[in-house]
């Protein structure tokens, strides 16, 4: 009696980063990605062990109607000495969820890889650094910001 053919499987799990802060939001508002889209497009990076995830809901009065950051990732040295990287979501109206998520998909997600590529080697002298995407509703575009606080210059 012949058998069939072996045939390798392979089980790929898809690793979600942990989400350390989820505000609860208004109904008129969506986050525009999720941690698994999240987790998803950031999985090949050196720092995505220790990537976790905020989704914040704040925005101020006087800042309504301007240009606001929807998605950033960030780095920082925490008082324990330890390297902090974090993702931060805030949230778009609901009717203009899938204009940013695919914003984001396109331009944010590719842009924030080869940030984290290219500063997998940052240590407490370079300070804070963030890469921030930033929606305007007026023309519904994108763009990026890098911030660094105060510290050595970091080349690339």
């Amino acid at each position: 009696m012949d058998r069939p053919p072996r045939v390798a499987l392979r089980y790929y799990f898809a690793v979600v980063f942990p989400t350390r802060i989820k505000s609860r939001i208004s109904h008129t508002l969506s986050y525009p990605v999720t941690a698994k889209e999240i987790s998803e497009a950031l999985a090949d990076v050196p720092q995505a062990g220790a990537l976790s995830i905020d989704f914040f809901a704040y925005q101020r009065m006087k800042d309504r109607g301007k240009p606001y950051a929807v998605l950033s990732v960030h780095y920082a040295f925490n008082s324990a000495l330890e390297r902090d990287w974090s993702v931060q979501v805030g949230p778009v109206p609901r009717n203009l969820r899938h204009t940013v998520n695919e914003l984001l998909k396109e331009q944010a997600f590719p842009a924030m890889c080869d940030w984290l590529l290219r500063r997998k080697n940052l240590s407490s002298e370079h300070g804070k650094q963030a890469l921030t995407a930033v929606f305007s509703e007026s023309d519904a575009s994108l763009r990026l910001e890098h911030f660094q606080s105060s510290g050595e210059a970091f080349s690339m």
